[in-house]
């Protein structure tokens, strides 16, 4: 069976979401090692009698996981991949399929998120898209398989798929094109910001705009809200007056997010959920 390795209840991460959300490394290092260090680009951040506390800013690949991975925890996914990769084992019937990593894994009780980051703008896509695409109906039978849906028997989480790269990566016609056929959806740096700005101020609720970018038209099941209501008119206007929690008002609410740039924001229609503010 194919299974999802490496996923944790996010109560559990509260220490990795620390050093992940921090823009540096730390380490300590023997005071006979300080130079070597400094060589490398490490500052002295305090020095003890026979030893230091050195730190580095992060670069390249790693700074963006963490970058998406703390985007995540804070807009409150429920399971979050732990340290280092989710690992998303081969499948045993068939014979050429391998153990793919996954850099930031996200699930709550809507939809279940698989992303990967590209940070070199010199590497093509297509490699990274082709492992997205391959590893798609894995990532579908192992969410669903581990993770059911206990308070709702008999519905299924959405599925995403998404790739974030650097701001100078050249994302070419056919890459948007495959994209799309392999419905995966690709961020860049202007974009990562919006949602770490939007976070800033809404923690949670910034979800929701970022799940509505991702599954653009596609039904949630988690998100047929009913309630009873009362129709109304006042004039010419049509009023209905109801009852909700603010929960599920914020995920069924709309407020198009312009200065984005995105498809999304321009085209409501086209929305599976949005945000109020």
């Amino acid at each position: 069976m194919v299974q999802l390795g490496n996923i944790e209840l996010v109560d559990n991460l509260r220490s990795l979401a620390r050093h992940r959300s921090r823009h540096f490394i730390e380490k300590t290092v023997n005071a006979s090692s300080i130079g070597e260090y400094e060589e490398q680009g490490w500052v002295v951040e305090k020095r003890y009698e026979h030893s230091a506390r050195v730190k580095k800013e992060k670069v390249g690949k790693e700074a963006l996981e963490d970058r998406v991975w703390t985007l995540f925890e804070k807009m409150g996914f429920l399971y979050l991949n732990g340290d280092g990769y989710a690992q998303l084992t081969a499948d045993v019937k068939i014979p050429q399929s391998q153990t793919i990593a996954i850099d930031v894994v996200g699930i709550d009780e809507e939809v279940a998120v698989a992303v990967w980051c590209q940070q070199d703008a010199r590497q093509p896509l297509q490699p990274i898209l082709d492992t997205c695409i391959a590893a798609r109906q894995r990532f579908v039978l192992s969410v669903r398989q581990q993770y059911p849906l206990l308070k709702r028997p008999g519905e299924k989480r959405q599925i995403a798929m998404a790739l974030f790269v650097a701001a100078e990566t050249l994302v070419s016609e056919e890459d948007e094109a495959r994209a799309k056929n392999g419905d995966i959806a690709i961020f860049r740096e202007r974009e990562l910001q919006y949602y770490e700005e939007l976070v800033a101020h809404l923690r949670h609720a910034a979800r929701y705009q970022l799940l509505a970018d991702m599954l653009g038209g596609k039904h949630i099941p988690g998100l047929d809200i009913n309630v009873p209501a009362i129709k109304t008119k006042v004039g010419e206007y049509t009023y209905y007056i109801f009852p909700i929690s603010p929960d599920d008002l914020l995920k069924i609410a709309y407020v198009a997010h312009r200065s984005k740039g995105a498809k999304s924001d321009i085209n409501p229609t086209g929305c599976a959920t949005r945000l109020h503010s």
